[in-house]
């Protein structure tokens, strides 16, 4: 059975928001937002050095961020039409 490798991209928090700055001033997250979505799983990503739970040496998971920005994007859909639907 062959391995297969999957190469995941992370970025330090300061990177993602430089990386996707309009886009996460839309959404009004802050770096601690950012945190916090990590730590409640809504994030992947990992500390480096492993045992620091220092914000500044968190690196999350691009994909996973991807991910989240899309479902966010989901629910302002549900809502304009449930908004629509009562109105």
């Amino acid at each position: 059975m062959s391995k297969m490798v999957i190469e995941m991209e992370y970025l330090s928090i300061d990177g993602l928001i430089d990386q996707n700055a309009d886009l996460i001033s839309v959404l009004g997250w802050k770096k601690s937002d950012l945190q916090m979505f990590h730590e409640c799983k809504l994030l992947l990503g990992k500390y480096e050095p492993e045992n620091s739970k220092i914000i500044d040496d968190l690196k999350i998971n691009v994909k996973s961020f991807e991910r989240l920005v899309e479902y966010h994007k989901s629910l302002d859909n549900c809502k304009k039409d449930y908004k629509n639907l009562i109105e």
